[in-house]
Formats: structure tokens, sequence, C-alpha cells
């Protein structure tokens, strides 16, 4: 499935309720970011990686160290431990005002009413500058009015307010794909990817852009197959797309080989 953008509220709307505002912990006063506590996250994950990917050891009976057999996935690989995402990490300071303020913004956008959102966000943008969120679904809110230079204003200004903002990077990388932007596109999940190198959104949606758009056949199949095994539960609709490509991809060499005879 190739998303668009009259798809973009249905896929990040929901995940905005609780990530993009009021994700984290909640604290009347300010805004503030607990790095050490992210770092800390992060490195433990990496430290988890290494054990489960085989570099494991366990202490037999007779006191013998062996290797430790890692635990598979569907594809015979060893299962990931998986990056929690850098922006849930955060600790989030927001006033009763703030979220009051949200969420009137929000009941205009799950009706529709882009013009009513548009002027609620602007002026929580105005009020809450250091939050990021609002940002992104005025951006959003942008898009549905097709007033797509201010939509990228809106999402830039949400990175810039908070690089660790997974979505903003990929809600824009959205944009610059369907105006046929592919290189500034692919950029923009690269970014992303950076930030979070687990995000399934950003995978899924590279391995897309790949895929159909810029032909890169191999690089799509990597990023296909990195979200299969992000994912909780098997894909059958990923893994259709991973099956069609492999096929696609040995016709390919086929037809390369024959060509050179």
């Amino acid at each position: 499935m190739v998303y668009t953008s009259s798809s973009l509220i249905s896929i990040f709307l929901r995940r905005f309720i609780f990530r993009q505002f009021i994700g984290g912990r909640l604290i009347c006063g300010r805004f503030v970011l607990n790095f050490s506590k992210l770092l800390f996250v992060i490195l433990f994950a990496f430290l988890l990686g290494a054990c489960s990917t085989g570099g494991g050891k366990k202490l037999k009976a007779d006191g013998e160290l062996v290797a430790e057999e890692p635990e598979l996935d569907e594809n015979g690989l060893p299962k990931l431990v998986k990056i929690p995402n850098p922006y849930d990490a955060q600790t989030i300071e927001i006033s009763a005002e703030a979220r009051t303020a949200f969420g009137e913004a929000l009941a205009e956008i799950e009706k529709k009413n882009w013009q009513n959102a548009e002027i609620l966000l602007q002026d929580m943008t105005a009020k809450f500058p250091h939050l990021s969120g609002p940002f992104v679904n005025l951006g959003i809110v942008y898009q549905n009015l097709e007033k797509l230079e201010l939509s990228e204003q809106a999402l830039r200004k949400a990175i810039e307010v908070n690089k660790l903002n997974v979505d903003a990077y990929t809600i824009l990388a959205l944009q610059k794909r369907e105006v046929g932007q592919f290189a500034e596109a692919e950029a923009l999940y690269k970014e992303s990817l950076a930030v979070w190198p687990h995000s399934i959104e950003s995978h899924r949606n590279l391995g897309i852009l790949y895929d159909l758009y810029m032909g890169k056949f191999d690089l799509a199949l990597e990023h296909y197959e990195m979200c299969s095994r992000l994912l909780d539960q098997p894909d059958k609709t990923l893994r259709g797309w991973i099956i069609d490509l492999k096929r696609r991809m040995s016709q390919q060499q086929k037809n390369s080989a024959q060509g050179g005879t």
C-alpha cells in the first residue's frame, strides 16, 4: 500500500494524541528533555542487542562457558532487541492550558474542520512554541488544505523545536515523495532513521520509495526486511511485497544475463 496525503491523518493522528503532545510523563510546568535517561535506554538496548545476536555466553553445570543459541525470527535471523523511540523517552512537562487547547484542536481535526483546526493550532504554536507536536499537526492540517508550502514550514519548525520528533521527518518525506522530490524524501527518511534506527514507518516508506519510485531494489529489500523484523506480528501485505520484489529482482538478473550473451 502506498500512503498518500489523504491517508496521513488516519496513519498518524492517533499516535499524536499520546506521543506528539502528551507522550511520556506529564508534569505541570516547563518542558524538559531527560537526556541522561534517553542515553541509558539506547545504550542498554545496544548492549542487549550484542548479547542476543550470538555474542552471549551461558555457564553450564560443569562451569564451562558455551555460546548461547540466539532466538530466531520467522526469517531465520537473530531476533532484534528493539531500540525504543527516543521521542518517547523524553520527560515532557505540559501545562493544563496547553492540554486543553490541544484537545480543542484535536476535536476539530477529527471532524475534518480544517479551517477551525488551523486557527486553533496557529494560536497554540504561538503560545507554546517549545512544543513540537502542535507544529506537526498544523503541518497535517495545511496538507489537507493543500497549503503545501506552509505545511513544510510547520513540519520543519517541528524538527527545529525537537529533533527527536521522528514523525515530523516521515510526514514531510511523504509530502516530498508525492510532489516528485524523491531525493529530498530519501534524505528525510535517512534523517529519521538516524534519530531512531528502528522506526517501522520510516523503513516501510523508504522501502516503498526505493521500490516504486527510484528503482533501487536492493535497498528497498533491505528496508522491507528490516520493517518485517521490527513488527510484533507478521504482516501478510509486507510479506507479499518482499516476495514480489524478490521475484522482480530475479527476473531482472535473468534478463541482464540473457542480454549479455
